[in-house]
């Protein structure tokens, strides 16, 4: 992929590839694909590993102030800083793309791991809002749970897309691309 033809700009993947060293190689769609929908979990899934820095660097900041071990108060701010880097890189690690053909979720910053699902394999889709979700869009956008189930033969989802921002637009877009997908096979 030639960085005319990228269609990571702006992410994590692009920043990273530097060059014969590629992050964004993984994304391989074809000439007539076209992304519809590019993006990273809710940013909710960072408060979990803030509210934990947060704890830990208090509680270590007291015992050290305690106790006058100025050594573990070092070690508190870099364990803090580990957990912050911690919870980017996990934000980071995944990343949900739907296509006019495909769903796509890549999973891992530095490997080539990524989950694809063809749109016209695509049967059922279910949005799963927990009451924190709820309470949380109150105050920012929207997010859920989004189980796929395919064409496999499976009982059970074949892909979980967690912490989906903005998750009636997406599942709208996959029914869109699921249903063009079925009206070009002639599955309708």
């Amino acid at each position: 992929m030639s960085d005319s033809d990228n269609e990571l700009k702006g992410t994590p993947y692009e920043w990273l590839s530097v060059g014969p060293l590629r992050f964004d190689d993984w994304l391989n769609l074809e000439s007539d694909e076209v992304i519809e929908i590019k993006t990273f979990r809710h940013p909710i899934v960072l408060v979990k590993y803030a509210v934990l820095a947060i704890l830990f660097f208090f509680i270590g900041t007291y015992i050290s102030y305690i106790t006058g071990m100025w050594e573990l108060f070092i070690v508190t701010i870099l364990a803090t800083v580990l957990i912050g880097l911690y919870s980017v890189i996990n934000y980071w690690s995944t990343y949900y793309i739907i296509t006019n053909k495909q769903l796509i979720k890549k999973q891992s910053l530095f490997l080539d791991n990524a989950v694809r699902k063809s749109a016209n394999r695509i049967q059922n889709q279910d949005l799963n809002q927990s009451f924190l979700a709820k309470f949380v869009s109150i105050f920012t956008n929207n997010y859920a749970m989004i189980e796929v189930q395919t064409a496999s033969g499976h009982t059970g989802p074949d892909i979980v897309l967690n912490h989906v921002p903005n998750p009636n637009e997406f599942t709208t877009k996959l029914q869109k691309i699921q249903s063009s997908s079925n009206k070009t096979d002639g599955t309708v």
